[in-house]
């Protein structure tokens, strides 16, 4: 009924006790009242009572409604894990609506979130045929042509819906009218990579309902770097740049879903957020243990961390090293570049020269030419003249020849010389 605490729940053991106390203290904080909610929260049999008892201090000191511990089942402890940062309780999700047989429907949360603002309300719509309520998991959309074989490696017609299982409303009573948990067993044996979360997806399909990011936020997209939105391929398949854009700048859950964890990492995103809930929690617990469990447990992430660091510095430096020589060498072949260009800008200028001088020349050459055809042309009438004046010569020299073979001529030179 409509007055009933909402029901909340969520899956930790002794390495998540932590996470998971920060992440329900963040959801008192969040909400109006935190008698609103229900906490459920499914433990091993072999969680330790003082982690219990840390837990009952929170609730007394926010007064909210006792947590009710549910005994974890044990029919997924032989359930393989293919990713790293998970445990078994993941698969608790999918015995729940057997270990919950009293509520409806509920709202299921990992350990590694943070609630930022209420967000009740928006979790508060009937579900009527949906089995489940989620955001989409943007990382499996990516590429778009890869999309068919998602959807085929899960029997599902289309890869259109597939959401996050981290932050998960959850119809229980349409579950267990449908006998939906022999459906989950079954696709147990699928073995699928991505574990329930698979399994959730694909026995849910066509009756799941699509939510706003700001519900479950996902660091591994980078929601504070302000080009997300344009830098991830992801993103832009799923959201529009408002939706997206809007989520990042209020985000109402927060989850730190990837290999990255605020614990591991305190520059990651919203790390500040989940230390600061971390300081709220050790004070309302008065327990500096919190502190120092949390440190001893991720001394050996941060030497990983510092050794991965140191080996990634060994190789900047040889890269920068590289680079030198490489900007050496480069400096060197434009020392070379530059002097072949003064070689070639000279040498143009010499073609240039010698062009002009050919021009030159060539001008000389032509009116030595024409000069030449002139005195030629010159000397053929020249020539043409002496060959008239030769044939006039040889015409008068026959003419005189004739004169002096002639009587005439005989008788007046006899009588020009006689005395």
């Amino acid at each position: 009924s409509s007055d009933r605490p909402f029901p909340i729940v969520m899956a930790t053991d002794s390495d998540y006790a932590l996470p998971t106390l920060v992440a329900i203290s963040s959801i008192f904080t969040a909400i109006d009242n935190p008698r609103n909610v229900q906490i459920y929260l499914i433990v091993p049999s072999t969680m330790p009572q003082r982690l219990g008892s840390v837990f009952e201090a929170a609730t007394d000191h926010y007064k909210a409604n006792p947590i009710h511990f549910i005994e974890s089942p044990d029919n997924y402890k032989d359930a393989d894990l293919h990713i790293q940062h998970t445990s078994a309780a993941t698969y608790y999700r999918l015995n729940l609506p057997e270990l919950l047989p009293d509520v409806d429907t509920c709202l299921y949360l990992d350990g590694d979130i943070i609630a930022a603002e209420n967000f009740l309300d928006d979790f508060s719509f009937p579900m009527d045929n949906t089995l489940i309520a989620g955001v989409k998991a943007a990382g499996y959309y990516h590429p778009p042509e890869n999309q068919q074989n998602q959807a085929d490696r899960l029997h599902i017609d289309a890869f259109d819906s597939y959401v996050n299982a981290g932050v998960l409303m959850m119809n229980l009573d349409l579950m267990r009218k449908e006998n939906l948990t022999a459906k989950f067993a079954e696709l147990l044996q699928e073995n699928f990579p991505s574990q329930d979360q698979d399994i959730l997806n694909s026995a849910c399909y066509g009756r799941i309902r699509i939510l706003d990011p700001s519900l479950n936020l996902m660091t591994k997209y980078h929601p504070l770097d302000s080009d997300s939105f344009n830098s991830n391929p992801c993103i832009r398949l799923c959201w529009t740049q408002e939706e997206w854009q809007s989520a990042c700048k209020k985000p109402k859950i927060i989850h730190y879903a990837d290999f990255a964890k605020p614990w591991i990492d305190s520059a990651m995103d919203f790390s500040d957020l989940w230390w600061a809930e971390v300081e709220k929690v050790a004070e309302i617990c008065n327990d500096s243990t919190l502190y120092l469990s949390l440190i001893r447990k991720n001394t050996d992430s941060f030497l990983l961390q510092r050794s991965k660091l140191e080996k990634a510095n060994d190789l900047f430096a040889n890269e920068r090293e590289q680079r030198i020589a490489g900007n050496r060498r480069i400096s060197q072949l434009t020392q070379e570049n530059q002097s072949k260009e003064k070689k070639l800008l000279e040498l143009g200028n010499q073609i240039s020269h010698l062009e002009t001088s050919l021009h030159t020349t060539q001008k000389s050459l032509d009116n030595k030419k024409r000069t030449l055809e002139k005195r030629t042309s010159q000397l053929a009438q020249t020539k043409t003249k002496l060959k008239d004046a030769q044939s006039k010569n040889k015409k008068l020299a026959k003419r005189v020849d004739s004169m002096l073979e002639s009587n005439s001529w005989k008788i007046g030179r006899a009588i020009t010389y006689a005395p």
